[in-house]
């Protein structure tokens, strides 16, 4: 019996997780029909939209689930007599009605297959007031029910969060993951693997069961022969790797259809008229970096409709609003676009926030060009308004959209024409797990680009490099291109001679970057990082070669973001004695290179160790102004560090840096005399390096 409910109740999974994907295909449809736009004929559209429908109302009937059947059912009545009122291309006001009222309908179906509508009564109500909201006269739309919203779900604030969070369970949970893989995709793949098991098989025989040849020139044959038939496995499993990797792509159009409801919902929860015009439901991404990017896209929605659109009152003659949602393959990218006809952006009053901020002065401000305005916007916590509503603040949380989007390996842009409009466009990577790097050996160290991003190489010394006092630049098909070191650029020893010089495209204008050795590029898997160095500026990812070498991935965006506006110079290094010297102890090669690169750009000198035990040699031997020690290392730990150092007189202030949150922690090494505490997963470079400031100034007064 339990086998028998094990297996439902992964078909019902099944059924939820598919039909959701089905209504997604048939809200990005309703949303063509309504705006008249789309590729297919208005005729083969419709048709695509009832087929989807009757399937779901069949299997949601065959599962018992007959209020979800008779809401599907209703939609269908509903749908074929708003096309019946409307049988030709333009849409008539009953046709707008009747779509929208379709539209609210399919919103509240597919919270209900998500679990988000509560279970029993609650669900079941929710469900009745969308059928009879169909079955109003054409022209007529329903108001919600008292303690319902517009979609006749648990009453939610605008951010979409149901007032009790209790009513969240939904029947059934959606447990398992279920992803559409198109079947002649498995049966390709199982082509590949059959071909490398006959070849493995045959190279298994030879190399345990063959008959050799004692030497001569049969023995060299045989050896040829066998090194053929290497090479082809290995062949065949690139084959069966690049194929399998491809399964990992999913298409956007669950996510647009996502956009699209939750556009109209808060709209309608507004009272402002809104056109959502939606394109790009076949461009396909990598199913990881589409989960990432449905919160990032979601905040944009909200802030577009929320904040960039305007009350019908003070819209004037521009009459309804238009929100573009917009997805495009772009060779290794996607193009992503969230467009609105709203207010548009005021730079004027960018610039006097932040003046009040303290970010510039205002001739400062004054002189800043539009790019750089809309940039401030990106600031942690920076936003032009005085009041910040439940639904989103125009500028609040753009930070996270952009440190998001840049995790997968992508950009973010803003454009903006005041009193017409704003535009967001996200450029990221079709697929990240797995893609090209060029990889680039530096200061003993390996560093990754992403191809997509690397547009050519030059040897400087070819080329004719323009000397300037701003820095250097190099001319490229006519251009002028700023070129940067990037030793320099990641705060490493700028001894080595950098030679070939990157050009970048991560944006106009493209940059260039001279590097010391370029190693080759490869295509490597990419890794998570350490907490720390997630939320540190030049470094996303990290991957491995197969001899076990550790290659950091620079994150692009970042990169150019640090450069811009600086070129390639020589700067003038202060008197060594002017410098404070900062010790960084930590077992990671990752945590050491990032806290180098951190501490190095503030002006500060910086030396490491690997370990407690050299960490206690170096603090003897280089008598640094601080340091910065973790916790967790072998063999000697940090507190260990810190209770070998006592209370000797002239002992350096210490900063704890380490994955250890708990109060017993930072109790225990506050006893043992650490002067600052700072947890990895809360690392901000700001307070790492305002604690060592603080701590050295207050060393040199107390001297």
């Amino acid at each position: 019996m339990s086998d028998i409910s094990e297996r439902r109740r992964a078909l019902i999974e099944r059924f939820r997780a598919s039909a959701s994907v089905r209504l997604g295909k048939v809200t990005l449809a309703l949303v063509e029909m309504q705006s008249g736009a789309g590729t297919h004929p208005p005729s083969e559209r419709s048709q695509a939209i009832l087929r989807e429908l009757h399937t779901i109302k069949g299997e949601a009937k065959m599962l018992d689930f007959a209020p979800l059947s008779e809401t599907v059912h209703a939609v269908e009545e509903r749908l074929l007599a708003t096309l019946a009122s409307s049988p030709g291309a333009e849409a008539t006001e009953g046709s707008e009605a009747g779509v929208t009222a379709v539209l609210d309908a399919v919103a509240v179906a597919t919270r209900w297959l998500r679990g988000e509508l509560g279970e029993g009564p609650v669900a079941a109500e929710a469900l009745t007031h969308a059928r009879e909201s169909l079955r109003a006269p054409p022209g007529i739309t329903q108001r919600p029910t008292a303690g319902r919203d517009v979609d006749g779900a648990p009453a939610r604030r605008p951010d979409g969060v149901e007032a009790d969070p209790k009513e969240r369970s939904g029947p059934v949970a959606l447990g398992a993951r279920w992803v559409s893989v198109n079947a002649q995709q498995v049966d390709g793949l199982c082509e590949l693997i059959s071909e490398f098991e006959t070849g493995f098989r045959s190279l298994d025989f030879k190399l345990r069961g063959g008959t050799w040849s004692g030497g001569g020139q049969a023995a060299a044959r045989e050896r040829r022969d066998l090194a053929f038939d290497f090479e082809r496995c290995l062949a065949q499993l690139d084959d069966i790797t690049a194929w399998a990797w491809g399964l990992r792509l999913a298409p956007l159009e669950p996510l647009l259809a996502e956009l699209v409801a939750h556009a109209r919902t808060l709209a309608t929860a507004q009272d402002k008229r809104l056109r959502v015009r939606v394109d790009g439901g076949r461009v396909q991404i990598e199913r990881s970096i589409l989960d990432a990017l449905s919160e990032p896209l979601l905040h944009l929605v909200r802030n577009a409709v929320d904040h960039g659109i305007e009350a019908p009152n003070e819209r004037g003659e521009k009459g309804d609003a238009t929100l573009v949602i917009h997805a495009e393959a772009s060779g290794p990218n996607v193009l992503l676009t969230i467009e609105d006809d709203g207010r548009g952006i005021d730079l004027d009053k960018v610039r006097a926030a932040a003046v009040a901020r303290g970010l510039t002065n205002p001739e400062g401000a004054a002189a800043l060009l539009p790019r750089d305005v809309l940039a401030l916007l990106f600031v942690h916590g920076f936003s032009t308004r005085s009041e910040v509503t439940d639904v989103s603040g125009r500028g609040v949380g753009l930070d996270v959209v952009r440190a998001r989007v840049e995790a997968v390996g992508g950009a973010v842009s803003l454009t903006s024409d005041f009193g017409r409009g704003t535009r967001f466009e996200l450029t990221v990577p079709t697929t990240i797990s797995k893609e090209r790097n060029v990889v680039i050996e530096a200061a003993d160290g390996l560093y990754a680009i992403p191809s997509r991003h690397v547009s050519g190489l030059l040897r400087l010394r070819d080329e004719t490099i323009e000397h300037a006092p701003s820095g250097d630049a190099v001319m490229l098909n006519g251009d002028r291109i700023a070129l940067h070191s990037l030793l320099e650029t990641l705060g490493l020893p700028s001894e080595e001679d950098e030679p070939v010089a990157m050009v970048l495209e991560v944006g106009p204008p493209a940059l260039a970057f001279a590097v010391p050795k370029l190693v080759g590029e490869f295509s490597l898997l990419r890794r998570p990082i350490d907490a720390i160095v997630a939320r540190a500026s030049l470094i996303a990812a990290s991957s491995t070669f197969e001899d076990g070498r550790l290659v950091l991935i620079l994150s692009l965006p970042a990169l150019v973001r640090q450069r811009r506006g600086r070129t390639r110079s020589r700067p003038v290094e202060a008197a060594p004695s002017t410098r404070k010297t900062v010790l960084v102890i930590d077992d990671s090669v990752i945590v050491r290179d990032l806290l180098t690169q951190v501490l190095g750009h503030a002006g500060l000198q910086v030396r490491v160790a690997a370990d407690g035990r050299s960490g206690l040699a170096a603090i003897v031997n280089d008598r640094p102004d601080v340091v910065v020690l973790d916790v967790d290392m072998p063999a000697m730990d940090g507190f260990a560090v810190l209770a070998e150092l006592g209370s000797a007189p002239g002992r350096p202030p210490v900063i704890m840096l380490t994955t250890r949150a708990s109060a017993e922690d930072q109790r225990k090494a506050a006893a043992l005399g650490a002067s600052a505490y700072v947890v990895k997963g809360q690392f901000d470079e700001a307070t790492l390096l305002d604690a060592v400031f603080r701590l050295t100034t207050a060393r040199r007064l107390s001297a």
